[in-house]
Formats: C-alpha cells, structure tokens, sequence
C-alpha cells in the first residue's frame, strides 16, 4: 500500500523507527519501535512523527488495556478520545 517507514539512525545503529499510512482522511500511525536502552527515544521518535504530517487528523489508534500506553499519548495532548469497545483479546483459549 502507501506505507512509509522513517528510521533513526545513531552512526551506523538503527535505533528506532516509526511506520505509517494514510488514506482519503486519516494518517494512521501504526508502530514505533524504540531502543529501550535510550531513554525518551519513544517521545522523540513520536515527536519527529508528528512533526513531519501535513495531516491534520491522525489515527493514532488505541492503548490495548494498557495504562502506561494512554498515559504516554495523553502526553501527546489528543484534540478528541474516542472509546471503542471490542471483544478482541478478550476471547476464552
């Protein structure tokens, strides 16, 4: 599809990178991976992300149940939070 991916490099070491795509509204952020040893790479990489659209609506998408996660996009100071409710990840083995 109409995927991008940005690496960030230190020398020769990929330390993160983010990866996105878009359609006729949204730029919907799919992933970042970061180097847990450098602190705040994630923000940073986040921040590089942001900085970089042109778009002014993007999907970020959701926290997965997970505290941590929603307390590091509410830093991101969201215009709008939507709940969903899905019954993904909630299914018996």
């Amino acid at each position: 599809g109409n995927g991008q991916i940005f690496g960030l490099y230190e020398k020769d070491r990929l330390v993160g990178f983010n990866c996105w795509d878009s359609n006729y509204r949204w730029t919907n952020f799919r992933y970042s991976f970061a180097d847990p040893e450098e602190p705040w790479l994630s923000e940073f990489l986040r921040l590089l992300f942001y900085q970089s659209q042109s778009a002014l609506e993007v999907n970020d998408g959701g926290v997965l149940d997970n505290p941590n996660l929603e307390r590091f996009k509410d830093k991101l100071h969201p215009v709008e939070k939507n709940k969903i409710h899905s019954s993904l990840g909630k299914r018996p083995c």
